[in-house]
């Protein structure tokens, strides 16, 4: 099934593939978690330690890699889930779009069960959508077919005016914002998905916040900063959100 899905990507412009991961990974992540991935899960990442589609802005995370955001900090209570409080449901999330929407499993499925459904959760309220029965089908209705043709036109749109968004692009320090000129460092973006995981109204954000340009800047590079420097910053803001 992997090489099959592999080839199909790399007949197709904006596809990021990595070195392959061992076996060990997997072993350690039921080790350490008690999170066992379905074999279809297991064998893609054995081929492709992470992948990102449509110039990144669809991807799916690696396991122990450097290359990208790595799936077992990225579900860190401490690296953003915790600014949901009791809102957020108990999903494992194993990729995302650039609009910050998360491909998940139900936690509680990676206990051993051989076919788990996959979900969307949404941004703005991680409510959870089923998107497939199984990993094998989510691999060919929804992600193979984002990466031909993202369903959402607001997509094709950001990245026209955006670019790419690098998996491994997290040395700039800055960000200029194309509607008002102003500079955004990381931190800032780090904040702006803090609040948009929290669900607070748009009038608490900052005031480049508001605007719909703004808004689509940000949840554009909500992939972008997935990343060791986006948990080390969670984690020193973390008191304020409670």
């Amino acid at each position: 099934m992997s090489s099959r899905f592999i080839e199909a990507l790399h007949d197709l412009d904006g596809v990021t593939l990595h070195p392959g991961g061992s076996s060990s990974i997997f072993k350690n992540l039921d080790n350490q978690y008690g999170i066992v991935l379905p074999q279809a899960h297991q064998m893609l990442l054995r081929e492709s330690n992470g992948i990102e589609v449509y110039w990144g802005y669809f991807r799916l995370f690696g396991l122990e890699t450097s290359e990208g955001v790595d799936v077992t900090k990225w579900n860190r209570h401490d690296c953003w889930k915790f600014a949901w409080k009791d809102r957020y449901t108990g999903h494992w999330c194993f990729g995302e779009t650039a609009w910050g929407d998360q491909y998940a499993y139900a936690l509680e499925s990676l206990h051993g069960k051989q076919s788990p459904e996959v979900y969307v959760l949404s941004a703005f309220s991680m409510t959870p959508h089923l998107a497939a029965p199984s990993f094998t089908e989510f691999l060919e209705d929804e992600f193979i077919r984002c990466a031909r043709t993202p369903y959402d036109a607001t997509i094709e749109r950001a990245r026209r005016n955006l670019g790419p968004l690098e998996a491994d692009n997290h040395d700039n320090d800055d960000w200029s914002h194309p509607a008002t000129g102003d500079c955004l460092s990381i931190m800032e973006f780090i904040e702006c998905m803090l609040a948009n995981r929290r669900n607070d109204g748009l009038k608490s954000r900052p005031r480049y916040f508001r605007s719909q340009s703004a808004i689509l800047v940000v949840l554009a590079m909500i992939g972008w900063v997935g990343s060791s420097r986006l948990i080390q910053a969670a984690s020193q803001r973390k008191r304020a959100w409670y």
